[in-house]
């Protein structure tokens, strides 16, 4: 054992001593080659620093130096005109970023060279950048000594520069006709366009404006306050011949200075929008007057053969000789109709035809056919109006008088006539009305209507007489707007088109309660008109009807049939007034909307609607019902239930269902809802069953089976349950809106977040009061946007449509 182990120490002293003598081999290796390419370098700088002592020594230092600039100048220049190929053919092909790269490093090499200058200016001209060549040549120009046979170049160069960017090629001229026929409604289209937009698309060229202008079949033109056709004299005599319609938003003086700079041949609509009369004070006043009784006193002189006096009264439009000139009081104004002398009177009925706005309305009489004057300057009567445009087919205008002095005898063209009338102007309806035998859509507030017996008295007088409107909101025809959109099964209309009758009837006055008008005579004028009514809208006023006048007026109208009433409106104040809508439901066999709604804000408590909804059995194709109004929880809800089951014996046309907030379904009834074919918008409150028939389970698995609904509205009243939306969830609504109890607790509303597995769900509106938990909601709402497109928190609790 001791002598293996002395063995193999013995064997490893001999591998270290062989490792060892290995190493010192390799560093005597290293080492001489280190010593010979010392010694080569050695030799290498001894050639070096020998050369130049040779060179001198041989004495051609001289033609070294010589021949290596020679060299240097013609590398430098093969450079150069290589560099100069390569910017120009990249420029050729569109590179022009690596072009002026080249062109960088030819004016690095030679900074007085023009090589480098024009190189660049001809990338810039290749691509269309005149400007940008003729700067960058100008910059040569200096760089480049004036007795450089290349300086002539730069300025050759600069002179094609400048006279290419002076050029201006009008390719429009080269275009068909058709061509331009086609772009130009889409540059200016029929809609309003402001004078300074025209502005930019008519200086393009001289050829493209002339082509676009005969190419515009309709140019409606909006002046503006700050943007005013009038203020640019060049635009409107180019744009004038071509003006169909022009909208004007201006000071009254301001509508005649325009009106008599330039003839507007073919213009077929004015709208002139100005200041309301309730605005005007009395500096604006005595403006208005100065106005016309300093500047166009000549004109109204010379128009008018009574006038004597013209040297004396140059401060006044009048033509007579009164001493109104004299009178200081801002109230007594040239337009003064309440003298009650009979020549005063005359003279003020030439007053009324010679105003300077019905004077600028004449020039336009040929052509006009639309005309709406929201608000006209003192002076302006009715009677001038018509006389001024006898092509009128629509007139609508705010605070203008009534009178119709000088007013045509018959003014058979207008069709539409839209009149606000002043609250304390005498107005005569049969005078104004007798004159317009062909007008068919009468709208006026309801102080021209103070007396309904004046219905029948329009109607007599408009034998064409489609839709008559009284409504006490800012004046505006009112078109008929609808939820329905499928097509009603067996509905002919046909016979309709040469049956004269009112098609339209709207009455509101829910702004202004002094009005009175008359039911019976109300009911009266729809019973004339039963054979064509088919939009009828009525708000019930203030005051409280006795149920027994309204009872005794039904029953009188019972043989009236509302053959083609589609859609019926009632705004109603108390319970009584239900009435009214039951009688129409019951007398209307094709009525496909009916939509009741309470003013709130003095009504005198819940509505009861059963019974109105036994009268609507009878309506086969009614698509929407809705009421927008407080039910009776307590009410006798047979009529609903049988409602919904006569819809289930036939293909029900019903799509939209807006029941009275806080009305109460028996199990039967829900079982009805939930199997209308059609239903796809629905309103209910929550909870929905009545009392005794509340068992949560059941209950809450009812609303998973209105699986056609794409709109749902709960207003509740009560705490929601969970589960309740855990088969909201379950639906494929695409919109739905909770109108929650007021929330303490955080915790109520986490269940918010089930409606996250909704599928369909696109927008959700909560409304619910809540006391501090504002960071939580706001949290809830971030992740419920997450997923659903718009959702919407709001703390107003409020129940609307």
């Amino acid at each position: 054992m001791a002598f293996a182990c002395g063995g193999g120490r013995t064997s490893r002293c001999h591998v270290r001593l062989a490792i060892i003598s290995y190493i010192i081999t390799l560093v005597g290796l290293v080492q001489s080659s280190v010593l010979c390419l010392l010694s080569v370098m050695v030799s290498v700088r001894s050639d070096f620093t020998q050369q130049p002592i040779l060179a001198i020594e041989s004495g051609t230092c001289s033609k070294v130096i010589a021949d290596s600039t020679r060299s240097l100048q013609q590398c430098i220049q093969e450079q150069l005109t290589h560099l100069d190929n390569h910017a120009r053919a990249l420029a050729a092909s569109g590179n022009f970023e690596s072009a002026l790269e080249d062109v960088a490093r030819i004016q690095q090499l030679a900074p007085s060279s023009a090589d480098g200058y024009l190189c660049a200016g001809y990338v810039y001209s290749l691509q269309g950048r005149h400007k940008a060549a003729i700067d960058i040549y100008d910059q040569g120009l200096v760089a480049v000594p004036s007795s450089d046979p290349s300086h002539q170049q730069l300025v050759e160069a600069r002179s094609i520069a400048h006279e290419r960017d002076s050029t201006r090629i009008d390719f429009i001229k080269e275009f068909p006709i058709d061509i331009i026929e086609n772009i130009a409604p889409r540059i200016l289209p029929q809609e309003m366009i402001a004078p300074s937009e025209i502005r930019e698309y008519l200086d393009v060229s001289r050829v493209w404006r002339e082509r676009l202008l005969l190419s515009i079949q309709k140019l409606h033109i909006d002046s503006l306050y700050d943007d005013d056709l009038g203020d640019d004299d060049d635009l409107l005599e180019q744009v004038v011949p071509h003006c169909t319609a022009l909208t004007i938003r201006c000071q009254d003086h301001e509508f005649v200075q325009l009106m008599s700079k330039t003839p507007f041949p073919s213009l077929q609509t004015l709208i002139v929008r100005r200041p309301r009369a309730d605005d005007y004070d009395d500096d604006y006043e005595d403006d208005y007057d100065s106005y016309y009784d300093d500047d166009h006193d000549n004109d109204n002189d010379n128009d008018n053969d009574n006038d004597n006096d013209n040297d004396n009264d140059n401060d006044s439009g009048d033509d007579d000789d009164d001493d109104d000139d004299d009178d200081d009081d801002d109230d007594d104004d040239d337009y003064d109709d309440d003298d009650d002398d009979d020549d005063d009177d005359d003279d003020n009925d030439d007053k009324h035809f010679y105003h300077p706005e019905i004077a600028a309305l004449v020039s336009l009489g040929s052509t006009l056919t639309h005309l709406e004057i929201t608000s006209s300057a003192p002076g302006v009567w009715l009677g001038g109006i018509l006389s001024s445009c006898p092509n009128l087919v629509h007139l609508e205008t705010y605070d203008v008088d009534a009178d119709m002095a000088n007013g045509p005898e018959s003014h058979p063209n207008l069709k539409r006539l839209l009149f606000w009338a002043d609250e304390g102007e005498s107005v005569d309806i049969h005078d104004i009305t007798k004159r317009l035998p062909g007008l068919e859509v009468f709208a006026t507030n309801p102080f021209f209507l103070y007396d309904t017996k004046t219905l029948n008295t329009i109607q007599d007088n408009c034998s064409n007489l489609k839709v008559l409107e009284c409504s006490d909101e800012d004046i505006s025809f009112y078109e008929p707007t609808t939820t329905t959109f499928t097509t009603t099964r067996n509905q002919n209309h046909g016979d309709q088109q040469d049956c004269n009758g009112v098609r339209t009837f709207y009455v509101d006055c829910t702004r202004k309660h002094i009005y009175y008008l008359d039911l019976k005579d109300i009911m009266d004028f729809m019973r004339r008109n039963c054979h064509t009514l088919q939009h009828v809208y009525f708000y019930m006023v203030r005051g409280g009807r006795d149920a027994r006048i309204l009872n005794r007026a039904i029953q009188t109208a019972d043989g009236a049939l509302f053959k083609s009433l589609t859609t019926f409106t009632n705004c109603i104040y108390d319970h009584a007034d239900i009435l009214l809508t039951r009688w129409i439901a019951r007398q209307s066999p094709q009525l496909r909307e009916l939509k009741l709604l309470r003013d709130y804000s003095n009504s005198p408590g819940p509505a009861d609607t059963s019974a109105l909804f036994d009268d609507l059995i009878g309506c086969c194709e009614l698509e929407s019902v809705i009421f927008i109004l407080h039910g009776d929880p307590t009410m006798d809800i047979g009529g609903i239930e049988r409602f919904f089951q006569h819809h289930n014996t036939f293909d029900s046309l019903l799509h939209t269902l807006v029941l009275p907030k806080d009305t109460r379904l028996s199990k039967d009834a829900l079982h009805a809802l939930a199997k209308l074919p059609r239903l796809v918008d629905l309103s209910i409150s929550w909870p929905w069953l009545k009392e005794e028939d509340q068992e949560d389970e059941k209950c809450c698995h009812l609303i998973g089976k209105l699986n056609r609904l794409q709109h749902l509205q709960i207003r509740c009243d009560e705490f929601v349950p969970d589960n309740v939306f855990v088969q909201l969830s379950k639906l494929n609504i695409t919109s739905l809106k909770l109108h929650l109890k007021p929330i303490n607790k955080p915790s109520k509303l986490i269940v918010l977040l089930s409606l996250l597995q909704c599928p369909n769900l696109q927008k959700l509106y909560v409304y619910f009061l809540f006391s501090g938990i504002k960071p939580f909601v706001d949290e809830i709402e971030n992740m419920l946007k997450n997923k659903i497109e718009e959702v919407n928190t709001s703390t107003y609790c409020h129940w609307a449509r």
